[in-house]
């Protein structure tokens, strides 16, 4: 039953393939070509269809894949370079730095150099007398300063007026070194100097005019800043001259308020402490050491001493978490006691010299925070950089990456698109090819057909000399042979029949003849008037002619 009913939706298919019966030929076996053809197109379209939605698939997944993962590498890789790069960026800073106050130590040591030739052979130098500051005059290079522990009487005789005279030797070194740094388009000159244990100091400062020199305070206590104070203090330890001593940020004389940063060395006679030979200048001065790499950047780079303290930050924020990375100038506090913890944690490894880049919470504000050691000086740099703007990078990279993904993903939904309409264009082309080929192939297929056809029609026509010319070599050039031999045969076949019919009808018309010859010997008349008896006789021959024959007398 349920082969019937597979045979019967078979033939249904076959019917509505090869048409009724009432189409002809040609035109069943054009549907069969078209047919096939369209099935093939539909088949290899749909796998092609197929093949190309799971490849554009398979390539969006891949494409969507690599982007995910170059997003995640290229963000890791793009984290850890700009972490490096600050790192590096560092390492560059504390040398230039480094460069810049060596240049300024190179200017002491020139100093001390030529105050220790001074005092060993002052023979060979003429004492020179300075004035206080309330008595500068026109052409002054350098003015006299003095401890409060001394008389201004005192200055005037022995031995700090010739001492003053021997430091005054150092004039002509001042005049070169102000006009060295007499450059107000870069920094208000620095100032430069000596002072001696004893109590007198003589120090040059090109910038200062004849007014602030004349009003400015002669015995400003310096003998007890951090300059006289640690200077001693490192000769105490035994440091001499080998190192320069950058000295804690402070204010006085004339520019109190203002954060002065010196650089020193002590200078002694004959083995015993003497004073101090200083660099001084005003600590804003210096802030184009820490300042930021752009206007765009808003990191906040600052120097930190060995004791924890801040000497240099280009911090201007107002927020109060970050007070902590401002210069203080007077009694500058250890930050590494601050209240924040996460500040007072790095503070610490940086004295220690440590080299690092961390990410801290600050407040709930996430930062990274990057330093190195300046070497030479027991120094630290430290970059404080809000956390936002590696973010920032990181997702603007994830974004291009994300474009570009997304950029890929259409293209690759464009050319597939393309490629359907190509294909659908080249289908409707193929369909129209085929059609074309399908009916000049259903008519080549046909042609014998008809030629065959029209051969049968002449010979049925009888017309027997026909002879059907079909050389395709298949069955049907076989069938037209076979219609010859059969065109032949009945030729021949109706010779044949002619021949007999005329034989037979010869002979019929010789029967014919006996015949009537035999029933012309048969009496026919039965009529003898007589009424005692009636006589009547036939004779019906088995053949056209019998050898029977009868006939009747009286007697």
């Amino acid at each position: 039953m349920v082969i019937g009913v597979k045979s019967s939706k078979i033939s249904k298919v076959v019917d509505f393939i090869i048409g009724k019966s009432e189409i002809s030929i040609k035109s069943r076996i054009y549907r069969v070509i078209l047919f096939i053809c369209v099935t093939l197109i539909l088949f290899f379209g749909f796998v092609a269809f197929v093949g190309i939605y799971n490849s554009k698939d398979f390539a969006v997944e891949i494409s969507s894949s690599i982007g995910d993962e170059a997003l995640e590498k290229s963000s890791d890789i793009l984290r850890e370079k700009m972490q490096e790069d600050l790192l590096y960026h560092i390492e560059e800073r504390t040398r230039r730095i480094q460069d810049e106050l060596y240049y300024f130590y190179a200017d002491v040591r020139m100093l001390k150099t030529e105050l220790d030739e001074i005092h060993q052979h002052p023979e060979f130098f003429r004492p020179r007398p300075v004035r206080l500051g309330r008595d500068f005059m026109e052409g002054d290079v350098a003015a006299v300063r003095y401890a409060p522990f001394v008389n201004v009487e005192d200055l005037t005789r022995d031995p700090l007026k010739s001492e003053i005279e021997t430091l005054g030797t150092l004039q002509d070194w001042f005049y070169f070194l102000s006009l060295k740094y007499h450059n107000p388009d870069f920094w208000d000159a620095p100032t430069f100097g000596i002072l001696s244990e004893s109590g007198v100091g003589v120090m040059a400062d090109s910038a200062v005019t004849l007014e602030q020199w004349r009003t400015s305070n002669d015995n400003a206590d310096f003998w007890s800043s951090p300059l006289y104070r640690e200077t001693k203090k490192a000769w105490q330890e035994g440091k001499r001259d080998e190192d320069p001593i950058f000295t804690s940020t402070y204010s006085t004389g004339i520019n109190k308020n203002m954060g002065v940063f010196s650089c020193s060395l002590p200078y002694d006679i004959n083995g015993e402490f003497a004073g101090v030979v200083f660099f001084s200048i005003l600590i804003e001065e210096l802030d184009y050491l820490v300042e930021p790499a752009s206007e765009t950047n808003n990191s906040i780079n600052f120097i930190l001493s060995d004791d924890g303290r801040v000497l240099l930050s280009s911090n201007k924020t107002d927020l109060k978490e970050l007070n902590d990375i401002k210069v203080v100038y007077d009694n500058p506090p250890d930050i590494r006691q601050s209240q924040q913890s996460e500040i007072s944690d790095f503070a610490k490894k940086m004295t220690e010299g440590k080299k690092a880049i961390e990410e801290i919470s600050i407040n709930g504000n996430q930062y990274y925070i990057a330093y190195a050691p300046i070497e030479g000086l027991k120094w630290s740099l430290g970059v404080l950089l809000p956390a936002n703007e590696v973010t920032e990078v990181v997702q603007e990279n994830k974004n291009i990456i994300k474009n570009l993904t997304d950029e890929k993903v259409k293209t690759l939904d464009q050319r597939f698109l393309t490629v359907i309409f190509l294909m659908i264009g080249f289908a409707i082309l193929l369909w129209a090819v085929v059609t074309a080929i399908g009916r000049k192939l259903a008519g080549e297929f046909v042609k014998p057909i008809q030629e065959l056809s029209d051969g049968v029609r002449d010979i049925a026509a009888g017309n027997l000399d026909k002879q059907i010319e079909i050389n395709t070599k298949d069955e049907i050039a076989h069938l037209a042979i076979c219609f010859n031999m059969m065109t032949n045969e009945l030729k021949n076949y109706m010779e044949n029949l002619k021949n007999v019919t005329a034989e037979k009808e010869r002979i019929a018309t010789e029967l014919n003849v006996a015949k009537d010859i035999q029933l012309g010997i048969l009496p026919k008349d039965f009529n003898f008037n007589r009424k005692d008896f009636e006589i009547y006789a036939t004779m019906n021959a088995a053949k056209e002619v019998g050898g029977d024959f009868y006939d009747f007398y009286f007697w």
